[in-house]
């Protein structure tokens, strides 16, 4: 019997312990779930920006499509490839010139054979043109003078109508006061006498006005021919002008004739010697060969060539329309591009569009956007044109400082915001969390700044501090 129960005791033992066991085997797992859960963040000091994001296409701010000036020429010889870099002037490609040097001896040649213009026309031209401006210069041309009299006589007309009129003016206010004092001595005293004078004031200022109406339409009537007769003088004077210039181009047109032959001779010779030498195509800006479409022997029609200066990139964009408020022009930007791993390289932002690029109404429910233009100021980059670029508009920006994600930071019983940080006990086995108390600054979208006086390099802030239990948080 007594065995029987001993045996009983140990089981019941037994199992108490493996109830045990499993519990704890629980619990431990629990616990190791819930620090699992915990995420914390090594606290250090960063650079904190604030930015907006934006993509775009690397271009050259620098391209140009090199044409030849002469399309009927075939292409004789190509000296650059697609990726050669090229200076401003360099030779790019030559024009066959065989039939352009054929045209020019023969032009020479029927310049040289042309009848010069004869020495009698030159000098009739020469005398003609010497005579008009002699005449002009020294007050002989008989036009000119008499247009000049009448101009010095209607201004003589105008100065004495102009005299007439002052005095005219000047009786006015005598006139009127002779009136005046007569009515006042008719309103004192209405007798015959009185009202005589006063007639007799009246028709005195009367003619007065009468006689100072006359002279102001003389006035104006002499001023008005003064301004017929100086615009016939313009016109006189101009048209001996003309006249001077009409024998000045025929000496000139008998003169080029007499040495050279006719004119369309001339110009046809000077055309085709500017085109042989526009034979040689040049690069006219320095940069980076990207198209050759010039094929030796084939046309030159056409693009010939397309060159791009890699060292100046631009990237334009576009910015939505509740962030254009937000940036400026001369703001940094960090750039980035799939295709150069994890570089950064530098910019600015140069212009933005007063308007936006596709005015859309509000309910297609299409953002409005303006297009805006990103300067490349690195000075050695991988990027290259065509390139799809990821930027960061830098806002703001503050530098040594100490950043947390966001959620990061709590509120605590107080209102005051905290931090909490990982404690480890003694044995390193058990960690608990400990509230800081933090002052904030700059916000992004992910981190924000913190500051506090005990708050130190190193320390493990948790990220998800809504996962803390009460039995984790160290007081």
């Amino acid at each position: 019997m007594k065995k029987k129960t001993k045996i009983i005791i140990l089981a019941c033992i037994v199992a108490a312990v493996a109830i045990v066991a499993i519990l704890l085997f629980i619990n431990s797992r629990s616990s190791d779930a819930d620090n699992t859960a915990i995420q914390t963040k090594i606290l250090s000091q960063v650079t904190l920006a604030d930015t907006i994001s934006v993509t775009g296409t690397v271009e050259s701010n620098d391209r140009a499509e090199v044409y030849s000036p002469i399309q009927t020429l075939p292409v004789l010889d190509i000296f650059v490839g697609v990726g050669d870099h090229v200076e401003a002037g360099d030779i790019l490609c030559e024009l066959n010139t065989d039939s352009l040097e054929n045209n020019i001896a023969q032009s020479n040649a029927q310049i040289s054979n042309s009848d010069s213009t004869s020495a009698q026309t030159v000098a009739s031209n020469q005398m003609k043109y010497d005579n008009a401006v002699y005449n002009l210069n020294n007050g002989l041309n008989a036009q000119v003078n008499s247009a000049g009299d009448a101009v010095r006589n209607a201004e003589t007309a105008v100065n004495r109508a102009n005299a007439a009129l002052a005095a005219a003016q000047t009786a006015i206010p005598a006139a009127q006061t002779a009136l005046d004092q007569a009515q006042a001595d008719y309103n004192t005293n209405p007798d015959q006498a009185n009202l005589d004078a006063l007639t007799e004031a009246q028709s005195a200022f009367s003619d007065a006005s009468k006689a100072m109406a006359t002279a102001a339409t003389t006035a104006a009537d002499a001023q008005t021919a003064y301004q017929n007769t100086w615009s016939q003088y313009t016109i006189t004077l101009n048209a001996a002008n003309q006249d001077i210039e009409t024998y000045r181009k025929t000496l000139e047109s008998s003169q080029i004739a007499a040495n050279t032959g006719t004119d369309s001779q001339k110009i046809a010779l000077k055309e085709l010697k500017a085109q042989l030498a526009q034979a040689k195509i040049t690069a006219p800006i320095s940069g980076t060969v990207m198209e050759v479409h010039a094929i030796k022997g084939g046309a030159s029609s056409g693009v010939l060539f397309v060159i791009q200066n890699t060292n100046d990139l631009r990237i334009r964009t576009t910015i939505k329309q509740y962030d254009v408020n937000r940036v400026s022009t001369g703001m940094d930007v960090f750039i980035q591009s799939d295709s150069t791993g994890d570089d950064v390289y530098e910019g600015k932002l140069i212009s933005i569009a007063p308007l936006p690029l596709s005015p859309v109404s509000a309910a297609s429910g299409s953002d409005v956007v303006y297009e805006a233009e990103i300067a490349v100021t690195s000075s050695q980059t991988a990027l290259r044109i065509g390139m799809s670029a990821r930027m960061d508009i830098i806002l703001a920006q503050v530098e040594h400082v100490i950043a947390v994600p966001y959620d990061a930071v709590a509120e605590s019983p107080a209102g005051e915001k905290i931090v909490y940080v990982a404690i480890k006990s003694n044995d390193d086995k058990t960690t608990r969390y400990q509230a800081i108390p933090v002052i904030t600054g700059m916000e992004t979208d992910f981190y924000i700044e913190v500051s506090g006086k005990d708050l130190k390099e190193g320390m493990s802030v948790v990220s998800n501090p809504e996962l803390l239990t009460a039995e984790q948080i160290h007081e």
